[in-house]
């Protein structure tokens, strides 16, 4: 399905500034960027919240936050503002917690429309050619489905203790949820594109790169 056939997008991803147990969803009534304001599905949003303990309701946490509202421009570029939003942050470790939180957002699709997006910069901030072996590993594990595995690639990779890199993936809790629900769906992880900041003409800088992929899961 092409982005003009969604009317629901779901985005998940880290929070930088707070630690969060579970789910926490925003649960205002918009949001707005230059290019306009995006309405949040309440009703979606209040679904979640009342069927599983571990998502909530929490505003604050997302008001200094940057990794969800990045994503969001691109989808007012295609849809020109035809979409609603739900919002989550989430950091936990623990596979249960993410496991449990994918099977109610699994559940709880309120029509086909709905699309899940997760948003998550990879290694931070090696040199190029380290970025590019961490990323790629990171890649081909997460196409695996497999958040056991995932968790074992991103700890192997820290401990070989390559310079500059303090994380593969600082989104890999919301990762982890999307992961989950791709196994639930029974889907195929594609990689579409994988760049760093080091392939900028203008700004990059070979000795200190943000790894960057994108990719989809279909049936």
């Amino acid at each position: 399905m092409l982005p003009q056939n969604y009317d629901t997008f779901i985005i998940l991803g880290p929070s930088h500034h707070y630690p969060i147990e579970g789910l926490a969803l925003y649960a205002g009534d918009a949001v707005k960027t230059p290019l306009g304001e995006i309405t949040i599905n309440k009703k979606l949003t209040n679904q979640l919240i009342s069927t599983n303990d571990l998502i909530y309701a929490e505003n604050d946490v997302h008001t200094p936050e940057h990794s969800l509202e990045v994503e969001i421009p691109f989808l007012q570029k295609v849809l020109n503002n035809n979409f609603q939003l739900v919002l989550g942050l989430v950091n936990s470790d623990n596979l249960q917690v993410l496991e449990s939180i994918a099977s109610t957002i699994h559940k709880n699709f309120s029509s086909q429309k709905t699309l899940i997006i997760i948003s998550s910069d990879l290694s931070h901030y090696p040199d190029y050619k380290d970025a590019i072996y961490s990323d790629t590993k990171i890649i081909d594990s997460i196409l695996t489905k497999n958040a056991e595995h995932f968790t074992a690639t991103i700890n192997s990779i820290l401990a070989e203790n390559r310079p500059g890199l303090d994380t593969c993936a600082c989104g890999n809790s919301a990762i982890k949820v999307g992961m989950f629900i791709a196994g639930k769906l029974n889907l195929k992880g594609v990689k579409l594109h994988y760049s760093n900041s080091g392939d900028t003409s203008e700004y990059g800088d070979k000795n200190r790169v943000v790894g960057y992929e994108i990719g989809r899961a279909h049936v």
